[in-house]
């Protein structure tokens, strides 16, 4: 049996420069369509002029779909650019999520 996962280009960006996707053409063409760094720096934005928040939270102040903002905040941790405090919240969907503020 063959496989026939995509290689990687060795020569693109990588996460967490750029968004992250499955390995599907659908979900690598629509992280190709977004421009993630205007929504980045919303989310720090808001995050340094309100208060530690979830992304959740945060998605629910600057009105930006969740899922996104997620990603988003995702990206941001694994950049250094924001942290969790090490408090927890419920997200929308109910479960307990990291309280981020941005880093120092």
């Amino acid at each position: 049996m063959e496989n026939h996962s995509p290689q990687p280009d060795l020569l693109e960006p990588r996460y967490p420069a750029v968004p992250g996707y499955r390995r599907t053409e659908t979900s690598r063409e629509a992280a190709r369509q977004i421009d993630p760094n205007a929504l980045r720096a919303e989310i720090l934005a808001a995050i340094k002029k309100t208060c530690p928040m979830t992304p959740d939270e945060v998605a629910r102040i600057i009105e930006a779909d969740r899922h996104s903002v997620r990603s988003r905040c995702s990206e941001l941790k694994a950049k250094g650019k924001l942290r969790a405090t090490g408090e927890k919240r419920p997200n929308d969907s109910g479960k307990m999520a990291d309280v981020l503020e941005v880093a120092k």
